[in-house]
């Protein structure tokens, strides 16, 4: 009998996480274009010259948190790439340790 070692990552509970961190983002983007509609909605009751600078600095800074955002939003798939990857090794190493003898003496 050979060897057996199991797998020290719980792939399921990778992908669970990735699905909800994917339910996050999505909350995170509804939230970001609430703001983006209320700072517009702004204009139609705020005047002025401060109203501008207010609404051109919130318009400065919403590319960044787009940015951030869209690179976030490749995080879920590289998780799940990477419980793909610990799945297929812990397969290869099963089945190479399978082929072993069993009379080997583990230090």
């Amino acid at each position: 009998m050979a060897f057996s070692k199991a797998l020290g990552v719980d792939t399921e509970q990778i992908r669970n996480k990735a699905f909800e961190v994917s339910g996050d983002l999505n909350a995170m983007i509804s939230d970001v274009q609430h703001m983006v509609d209320e700072t517009i909605y702004t204009a139609y009751y705020w005047k002025g010259e401060a109203a501008e600078l207010e609404r051109n600095k919130f318009r400065d800074n919403i590319d960044e948190i787009n940015a951030i955002i869209n690179r976030a939003l490749t995080y879920p798939q590289k998780i799940t790439q990477m419980a793909g990857i610990y799945e297929t090794a812990e397969d290869y190493n099963t089945a190479l340790a399978g082929g072993l003898k069993a009379d080997i003496v583990m230090v």
